[in-house]
């Protein structure tokens, strides 16, 4: 009788510790220039033979310097980019970057049409000052990062 009891009292503890536990947080909110492709979602960059491994889920954002004038000069800003999403500049950056370049251990390819399709260059720390060396200055619409390790 004394271990039915016992074992009652644990299972009404373990219910109410349950029913008191925090709801699970939010999705994460997407912030409005990410976009996804019409045709589907944005796939990542990844070899053929691979499989995504639960530390692929922790890899920080990798950010991106870039400026509309050669040299890292006019306007610039440094933007965090979700490594393997696409994303489509929009109208404040589109067809605007003349120099970018990623922080350390960060790659970006940069396209010319939207959906990362299309001409590309990428782009490795510690990037370029002149995009247009590349074939690419005035022309970027769309980027996708990655981590990089020399």
């Amino acid at each position: 009788m004394f271990t039915k009891t016992l074992v009652t009292i644990g299972l009404i503890a373990l219910a109410t510790s349950v029913a008191a536990a925090p709801a699970p947080a939010a999705a994460a909110v997407v912030p409005e220039f990410v976009v996804q492709d019409p045709e589907g979602p944005a796939s990542p960059i990844a070899p053929v033979n691979t499989t995504t491994h639960e530390h692929d889920k922790r890899t920080p954002p990798i950010k991106l310097y870039m400026c509309n004038k050669t040299n890292w000069r006019g306007r610039c800003v440094e933007r965090q980019y979700t490594p393997n999403v696409c994303y489509n500049l929009g109208t404040a950056w589109n067809d605007q970057m003349l120099s970018a370049g990623p922080e350390l251990y960060g790659a970006c390819s940069l396209y010319e049409t939207n959906y990362c399709r299309g001409k590309k260059v990428t782009v490795y720390n510690p990037g370029t000052g002149n995009l247009a060396a590349h074939g690419m200055g005035g022309k970027v619409t769309s980027i996708r990062c990655y981590p990089w390790s020399p």
